[in-house]
C-alpha cells in the first residue's frame, strides 16, 4: 500500500513539474503575447551621457477639435535616472476610450523631449522599451 501511495505521489510531482517546465517555454516563447494581459510597463535604457532628474507619462487623446491634448492622467518616476542605468517604469494611468501614451525626459543639462512610447492603447496593457543615447531614441512598441 505504502509502495502505491509513493508511486502516485511521485507521478502527481513529475506531472506537476513537467506542467511548470511546459509553463515557462511558453511564456519564454511568446511574452509579448502575455504582455497585453498585463498593466502598461515602460522600460528605460538611459545610454546618454546625461542623468536624467525627471521623468513623466501621461495619456494623449483627441481633443474636441480633433488635435492632440494631454489629459489629466499623468505620472511621474519618483527618482533620478542615472546615465548608464535602466529602470522598469509601471505607470499609474487611467483611459477613458481610446489614446496614446507619452513620456517626457528631462535631463540633467535641463532639456526636456517628449516620446510617443504607445501610438494607440484602449486598455493601458503592453510594453514599451526606450533606449535614449546621446545619437537620438529607439522606441519599441508593444502595447495594446
Amino acid at each position: 500500500m505504502k509502495k502505491k501511495v509513493l508511486i502516485v505521489i511521485g507521478c502527481l510531482i513529475a506531472i506537476l513539474a513537467l506542467t511548470i517546465a511546459g509553463a515557462r517555454a511558453v511564456y519564454n516563447d511568446h511574452e509579448d503575447f502575455f504582455n497585453m494581459f498585463k498593466s502598461f510597463t515602460v522600460r528605460i535604457d538611459n545610454q546618454s551621457d546625461f542623468d536624467f532628474v525627471a521623468i513623466e507619462a501621461g495619456i494623449l487623446q483627441s481633443g474636441d477639435n480633433g488635435d492632440i491634448v494631454e489629459t489629466g492622467s499623468k505620472d511621474t518616476l519618483a527618482n533620478p535616472l542615472a546615465s548608464g542605468d535602466k529602470v522598469t517604469f509601471k505607470p499609474k494611468l487611467s483611459i477613458q476610450g481610446e489614446g496614446g501614451i507619452y513620456l517626457k525626459v528631462t535631463d540633467s543639462s535641463g532639456r526636456t523631449e517628449t516620446y510617443g512610447v504607445c501610438s494607440y492603447t484602449e486598455s493601458l496593457s503592453g510594453q514599451t522599451d526606450v533606449i535614449v543615447s546621446n545619437d537620438g531614441v529607439k522606441i519599441d512598441q508593444n502595447c495594446y
